[in-house]
């Protein structure tokens, strides 16, 4: 529930807003509704992967564009790749570098309407790459190792990236999956509702302060749904060190009883004072077995950064601290919703460094 650069998107551009009136899951979705302008967010991944990356957006359009708009794009730094474009008459149309045109356009969409919109390309060491476009689950545009060009990319855009464009457009659900080797969702995201579950209360407390120091409680500095920085936080020092805190229920996050978990992630903002490294854990426990992932690590000292720091390698950039497709413990099966409500967020300071956690939250795609 942020739109400031760094915090749940790599980078803002122009002034897309957060809607609570319409959404497709969970409380929010992204709105751009610019006058002559633009208004995106980015999301990045690891340019390191040489394969086959999928993006899913879906996409409600209130106001058609008086122009037509890139509204999702595979990029290198904000230079198109491979994207989609909503036209004037509400069909999109498949596109490469510098907007060369793929295939015919979809067929028209209608006002009013969410729909799946996913894209695959090929993130190419060389020039020459591949692409296929689809709404709601159907090829309406592709091509094969040819021209027009696809080079290698690094992130997800997403919204009216185009300036000078007057329209309305809803964004919400985004995901992008990839084909790396031991890999689990390497194919099209498909359908899918993605929401944040929040701490609601304290199990275990070891971390030695907080700010505000009234009320006493720790979840209450780590749960804000508007990541607010160095406004509340917990704050330790001592290695090994951990808090641990339940979470709101699935139901009131939005969570069906006979929804299928397919993916949670566990996620943190946090800084390490004065040091540019760090060995902070952000893990899940259900209070009989623990994953606690992989250490988060920063590349520069004393800033606010979301789970892996960006500075750091490519190969890890925007990493979570846990990625679970599975129920926790050796040889379980899918997540249920009843598993789910069972979890905890257990946070840990891995090496003694000082640590500041601003907030902490589980991601939980469903379907």
């Amino acid at each position: 529930n942020s739109l400031v650069s760094g915090k749940e998107f790599k980078t803002i551009t122009g002034s897309p807003s957060i809607s609570s009136a319409i959404k497709r899951s969970g409380n929010y979705s992204m709105r751009a509704n610019p006058t002559l302008s633009n208004a995106y967010a980015s999301v990045g991944f690891s340019n390191a992967i040489v394969g086959n990356i999928y993006a899913r957006a879906y996409i409600y359009i209130a106001s058609a564009p008086l122009i037509d708009t890139l509204i999702i794009q595979f990029s290198n730094a904000g230079t198109l790749q491979a994207g989609i474009i909503l036209k004037t008459d509400l069909t999109l149309q498949g596109v490469a570098q510098a907007k060369a045109t793929v295939g015919s356009p979809s067929t028209a969409l209608s006002l009013n309407t969410w729909y799946r919109v996913e894209l695959w390309a090929d993130n190419p060491s060389a020039a020459n790459g591949s692409t296929i476009f689809r709404v709601n689950g159907a090829n309406f545009a592709s091509h094969t190792n040819t021209t027009p060009d696809v080079d290698a990319f690094d992130q997800f855009d997403v919204g009216i990236i185009e300036a000078g464009v007057t329209a309305d457009l809803y964004f919400d659900d985004i995901a992008i999956n990839d084909t790396a080797a031991g890999g689990n969702q390497t194919s099209w995201p498909g359908v899918g509702s993605f929401i944040h579950m929040y701490p609601d209360g304290d199990v275990s407390l070891g971390w030695s302060s907080i700010t505000p120091a009234s009320p006493t409680t720790h979840y209450d500095k780590v749960n804000e749904n508007t990541l607010d920085d160095a406004t509340s936080y917990i704050e330790d020092t001592t290695i090994n060190h951990v808090d641990i805190f339940s979470l709101q229920s699935s139901a009131s996050a939005g969570i069906g009883s006979s929804d299928t978990i397919t993916l949670v992630t566990s996620n943190a903002r946090w800084q390490d004072v004065g040091l540019s490294s760090g060995t902070l854990t952000v893990g899940i426990t259900d209070g009989i077995d623990t994953d606690n992932g992989t250490a988060l690590d920063t590349g520069t000292a004393s800033i606010w950064v979301t789970n892996q720091d960006h500075g750091q390698s490519l190969t890890v950039a925007y990493r979570p601290g846990v990625t679970l497709y599975d129920d926790i413990g050796a040889g379980s099966g899918a997540i249920t919703p009843s598993d789910l409500d069972g979890y905890r967020i257990r946070v840990a300071n891995g090496d003694g460094d000082t640590y500041l956690v601003s907030g902490v939250w589980l991601g939980v795609e469903y379907v």
